[in-house]
């Protein structure tokens, strides 16, 4: 992952956590983060109609594909409504494996489906 794609990473993560009013996350992003921000945002789609608007892969997807599909601006807009409940649930659920992540402890995620 280049150092640009981590700031890309990071900013949506704290874009994700500061629109469900969790304050922000400072770790460190690597391919890990990467697979478990990506169910986290899967596990908000579940949630709310409102995210639909981020593509689903069938597989654990890549930092690529996350990147891909993923702007600041699309998560900050996620920050009200019916899928800010499902944001704090996703947070609440993942953010123990997020912050493992971080410290390059692998973590078993489910797939996007």
């Amino acid at each position: 992952m280049t150092p640009e794609e981590q700031v890309r990473l990071k900013d949506g993560i704290n874009a994700f956590f500061q629109g469900a009013g969790r304050g922000g996350w400072n770790r460190e992003v690597n391919e890990e983060v990467a697979k478990v921000f990506a169910v986290m945002l899967c596990e908000t789609a579940k949630c709310s109609k409102a995210m639909n608007w981020v593509p689903r892969p069938s597989y654990s997807p890549s930092t690529t594909w996350l990147l891909t599909n993923l702007t600041r601006s699309s998560i900050e807009s996620l920050g009200s409504g019916q899928y800010f409940t499902c944001q704090i649930r996703v947070i609440d659920n993942f953010k123990t494996a997020l912050d493992a992540a971080s410290i390059g402890i692998p973590t078993r995620m489910p797939s996007c489906e």
